[in-house]
């Protein structure tokens, strides 16, 4: 009777399998067998209490039968009694210790148990046990991934998916993996196989609209999300991260109710509140903005992007011991954004004296940050270290004025010499800098060539010469609120005596000729346009004033000490701090910020005004 019930059993005729144990039950209670199938099937069937019912009473009888303790184990991490099934799982290893599948299944219950370390050690032990378990390499991958062992993590994958080939959620995690190595297009190839084997993948479409989203493309990320939610409506991921989209949008009320719409699902969803932290910044509700970074990281102590953004918050509102601190959570971020740290073969620098020792000050972010950072090195210096400046290329010409005996600078990707220590240029106001956070260099701190100056005096027409800048890098996150077209400075031409002078190279310029006919714009030609930072720098010099969006174009001149006003979004960058009009970082600069999201004429009215009581 029995070996018809696991015939029925088998072949899928549960309730004849369920009538046959109960009927060898009734002929004898104690047959362990019956009792431990008829757990299996009520398992099965979504009835774990039953089952561990059931087969508890098969391992008090048969004790020395492995399987009945794996089968005990699974049920009692159905039911969630999770060091009951560790203690399960261990009883069938002690009995019979090559249980391949055993290990892979502690290996589960281990994790949930935030044990990732012993979790690991059960993911390998299945793998010698048995090479081919394709599930245990992809949860071992999983675990490296959370340990941040992203090349062995891809390994583990690339070993599951060639043992089993038409699993949709090996390719999809694979791609999570290179999505984390920054190899977009094998992510998103990864991404695309996963979905050929299961068009309707929730996760692997939300997946691959975050990659989509990470590389700029919004509009197509949106349609990804909004495919995974037609199948899963409660998938948290994609309401979160379809929130980031519509934020980068611009859209933030619309962001703000999909991250409301994932903490609704679930409320303890840490990337949910620190996304829900950046839309409110965008929407200068800074002390909403700051509940939100501090949920999250009461949810996740370790997200980086959640200190990071939440640094850029302190540091805006001039509240630098916090804001420094949180900033050096930025090597930590993942994405397309997130810059790789260099040189960490050496150690890093914290404030030490140097007597005499080398240290390697380094460049990251954009031409700006550096510009702006490069105030430190004379306090550096005083502290007894020679420097070795590492800048991007296009800036050398103008650093070589920072050289001196003890300061050498070298372009990014050239041979380096030896240093004893490191340190990122942004690091700087955290180890070299006072408690306001902002000490280095005041005043100028940069200089031009004189004889190109003088050159310039000559060439340029007369009249107030004022130069402008009205495009930054497109690539840049908020580019859309930062820039403005050309022909918003039509305005500024109407004031008497002036003469606008084009500091625009690369990026704009198409936007030059649309405007020939509105107002007269002095174009500084070829040697300009051709020329490096050192030239901007020399045609500065030569002018009586700058107006630039925030670029690093407004860096140079208040490094260089020439009058700057800088237009403003009306949530600026974290430098220009808020509701005041100079800036503490450039004596020379004034500010002129947007009363209002996207309100560039007050912006220009307020400029053209003071221009003309200026004159």
């Amino acid at each position: 009777m029995i070996a018809r019930a696991v015939a029925s059993h088998q072949a899928g005729r549960l309730r004849e399998a369920e009538a046959l144990y109960q009927h060898v039950l009734s002929l004898d209670r104690h047959n362990s067998d019956a009792l431990h199938l008829l757990g299996v099937l009520a398992h099965q069937v979504g009835q774990p209490a039953q089952a561990v019912r059931l087969i508890k009473q098969a391992a008090d009888i048969a004790p020395q039968v492995p399987v009945i303790h794996v089968n005990l184990g699974n049920a009692l991490r159905a039911l969630g009694r999770l060091p009951d099934a560790l203690a399960a799982y261990d009883t069938a290893l002690r009995l019979q210790p090559d249980l391949a599948g055993v290990e892979y299944n502690r290996s589960l219950v281990l994790k949930a148990l935030d044990r990732p370390d012993d979790a690991l050690a059960a993911c390998d032990a299945a793998v010698r046990l048995q090479p081919d378990l394709a599930e245990a390499h992809a949860g071992r991958a999983a675990l490296l991934k959370g340990f941040g062992r992203l090349e062995e993590a891809l390994h583990a994958y690339e070993t599951a998916a060639r043992l089993k080939p038409g699993s949709a959620d090996i390719h999809s995690n694979r791609g999570n993996v290179l999505r984390g190595l920054r190899r977009w297009q094998d992510a998103r190839q990864a991404y695309d196989d996963a979905l050929k084997l299961r068009p309707d993948f929730p996760e692997a479409l939300c997946n691959k609209g975050i990659l989509l989203k990470d590389l700029g493309y919004l509009q197509e990320a949106l349609q990804y999300f909004d495919r995974a939610l037609s199948l899963q409506p409660d998938l948290v991921e994609a309401h979160s991260s379809r929130g980031n989209t519509l934020s980068r949008l611009g859209q933030l009320d619309a962001a703000l109710a999909a991250l409301d719409c994932a903490l609704h699902y679930r409320p303890d969803y840490a990337e949910a509140w620190s996304n829900r932290g950046n839309v409110l910044m965008a929407m200068a509700r800074w002390q909403d903005a700051e509940d939100a970074y501090k949920q999250a990281l009461l949810l996740r102590p370790d997200h980086a992007e959640a200190h990071f953004n939440r640094g850029l918050l302190h540091l805006l509102l001039g509240d630098f011991a916090v804001g420094w601190a949180e900033h050096e959570w930025r090597w930590k971020m993942t994405g397309p954004s997130a810059e790789a740290p260099r040189h960490q073969a050496l150690p890093l620098w914290q404030g030490e004296e140097g007597a005499g020792r080398i240290l390697l000050l380094w460049a990251e972010q954009g031409l700006g940050d550096t510009i702006q950072f490069l105030r430190y090195v004379p306090q550096v210096v005083a502290r007894g270290w020679s420097v070795i400046l590492e800048v991007p290329a296009p800036l050398l010409p103008l650093c070589k004025g920072l050289t001196t005996p003890t300061v050498r600078c070298v372009a990014i990707g050239t041979a380096l010499p030896g240093a004893d220590a490191q340190c990122p240029l942004l690091s700087l106001p955290l180890y070299a800098g006072q408690d306001d956070g902002m000490a280095g260099e005041k005043g100028p701190y940069l200089a031009a060539d004189p004889v190109r100056v003088d050159l310039w005096r000559k060439r340029l027409p007369g009249g107030r010469r004022i130069g402008i800048i009205w495009q930054g890098n497109p690539d840049h996150h908020n580019d859309k609120n930062r820039s403005v077209p050309l022909r918003r400075f039509a305005p500024l031409a109407d004031c008497d005596g002036i003469t606008l002078v084009s500091l625009q190279r690369n990026f704009g310029e198409e936007q030059i000729p649309g405007c020939a006919g509105l107002f007269p714009l002095h174009l500084p030609g070829e040697i300009y346009t051709s020329g490096g930072f050192d030239e901007t720098a020399a045609l500065i010099m030569a002018l009586d004033l700058v107006i630039s969006v925030d670029t690093s174009v407004a860096h140079l001149a208040g490094a260089l000490g020439c009058p700057v006003w800088v237009l403003l979004p009306h949530v600026p960058d974290w430098r220009w701090l808020l509701n005041r009009d100079d800036s503490p970082w450039y004596p020379s600069m004034r500010l002129f910020r947007q009363p209002e999201l996207g309100d560039w004429d007050t912006v220009f009215a307020q400029v053209a005004a003071a221009l003309r009581t200026s004159a």
